[in-house]
């Protein structure tokens, strides 16, 4: 609020006056301290507490001559934005920062990563031919059959050049288009949905990168007492001991699952806050899980829904444990907490709760993330050094989704999980459930029952999918 001379109120509405609730709970307090001599009750000096009070003007602040008031926001025909009205408009200067051109884009790449000459040509190539493919309306559009929307900015281009200056550093003499093509598969492919959108995909790499020689291979995992190698990805251990937890976070590691999880590795090894997309069961909890696990992080999950509100997530006021009556304290909340002690988060059904609740998390995605908590005292909470952010949903044609904004999604590294296994890995993955000891309690099967009860469920299951595509069931 601005009052009548351009000071700005620190206020909230509370009764019939503005006041900012923490500011409004400290006053009562100290006024309560100043009169506990006067022997009366806590409630009765808490209701004078509160007339006196209500007497008050609220605090104002004047403005210091170096302050200046910003605001940003992306255009208002993406999901969950707002209309603001013309009044308010009127009282900015408002500017459209338009998207960064080629040679700005060499720029940035030059500078901040060391690509210059062939090479950043090579990365713009493949970029401007990606944007071309994915804009709606295309002959070749991105995302027509599963119906989505991709969105790709420099940003991604930025986390691809600084992945291929980390894959340069670890292995010396590496050709560059082969370090691209590597990386430009995992940031910007791996969120592709379907066969005909990784065709296109290809299609753009090999006309601008080159032919891939990727071919699918067998990802080693391996451990020591400091790190874990997953692939070429590496991260460091932590300090947390699962214990009874251990059974939920065990995983059949087949090759398709191996090859998933050096992809996650290597955005938790930059710090990239990851959002896995894919259909119920996929695995998108368990792969987490299982990263978590082997590297000793302690791992939270939250599941959102339409009655999620932001206490949930940053914290809210309640009464003092062993405080005298009606006294009330700050109790952080799930993600201040996550953040303050290094664990990893996960907010799961990310599309169930509303654009606005998720808008609050906003600034954590940023290189330089971090939360305010206006809700209490304004303080800025950065994470810790171990803290990693994921968020997981299903696909916006399940029933009951929210739209992401293309705004925040970008904000992402975006991966979609789905289940790919041939015959020989399902059957494993079977057998590995049925016979492993440490899973469940019971007796494990002989590797003989286990493989004939593997191959049944398998074919019950393959059954049930076709059915499904066909629409007989479901």
């Amino acid at each position: 609020l601005l009052d009548e001379d351009g000071y700005l109120v620190l206020s909230e509405y509370k009764g019939d006056r503005y006041v900012k609730p923490a500011v409004y709970e400290r006053m009562k307090e100290q006024y309560i301290a100043q009169h506990k001599d006067s022997r009366k009750d806590r409630e009765s000096l808490e209701r004078e507490a509160e007339q006196y009070l209500a007497q008050q003007e609220p605090a104002i602040l004047p403005i210091h001559s170096d302050f200046r008031l910003f605001a940003a926001m992306n255009p208002e025909e993406y999901e969950g934005r707002k209309s603001i009205s013309p009044a308010l408009r009127n009282k900015f200067s408002v500017k459209w920062i338009d998207e960064l051109s080629e040679e700005e884009i060499k720029l940035i790449l030059e500078k901040e990563f060391n690509i210059r000459g062939r090479n950043a040509q090579y990365l713009i190539d493949f970029y401007k031919g990606l944007r071309a493919i994915s804009k709606k309306g295309s002959k070749h559009e991105l995302g027509r059959a599963e119906g989505v929307s991709y969105y790709f900015t420099v940003r991604d281009m930025k986390k691809v050049a600084l992945r291929i200056k980390q894959r340069q550093e670890r292995r010396v003499g590496i050709n560059f288009r082969e370090a691209a093509i590597e990386e430009v598969y995992e940031v910007f492919g791996s969120r592709l949905r379907t066969e005909e959108d990784r065709d296109l995909f290809n299609i753009l790499v090999e006309n601008t990168l080159g032919e891939s020689k990727r071919r699918d291979k067998d990802v080693e995992i391996k451990s020591d007492s400091e790190v874990v190698h997953i692939g070429e990805a590496v991260l460091r251990k932590g300090n947390f001991n699962f214990n009874s937890e251990t059974k939920a976070a065990k995983l059949a590691l087949v090759p398709s699952t191996k090859r998933m999880l050096e992809i996650l590795t290597k955005a938790i090894e930059m710090n990239e806050r990851l959002l896995l997309v894919g259909p119920t069961g996929a695995g998108k909890t368990a792969f987490l899980k299982y990263l978590a696990y082997v590297t000793n992080h302690s791992f939270v999950r939250i599941n959102l829904d339409g009655q999620t509100d932001t206490s949930e997530l940053i914290g809210k006021y309640g009464p003092k444990e062993g405080g005298a009556h009606l006294e009330l304290e700050w109790k952080p909340g799930t993600l201040q907490r996550a953040m303050e002690e290094g664990s990893w988060l996960l907010l799961d059904e990310f599309n169930l709760a509303y654009p606005d609740i998720l808008e609050r998390i906003n600034s954590l995605l940023d290189e330089d993330g971090y939360i305010v908590l206006s809700e209490h005292d304004g303080s800025k909470i950065k994470p810790a050094p171990g803290f990693r952010l994921f968020c997981a949903m299903n696909p916006e044609r399940y029933k009951g989704r929210n739209r992401i904004s293309l705004a925040m999604r970008n904000k992402f590294t975006e991966v979609w999980v789905e289940p790919q296994h041939s015959n020989s890995e399902f059957n494993e993955i079977a057998e590995f459930y049925l016979t492993d000891t440490d899973i469940y309690s019971f007796n494990p099967l002989d590797k003989e029952s286990a493989t004939q009860i593997a191959e049944e469920m398998i074919r019950v299951y393959k059954k049930m999918q076709a059915m499904i595509q066909t629409g007989e069931i479901g």
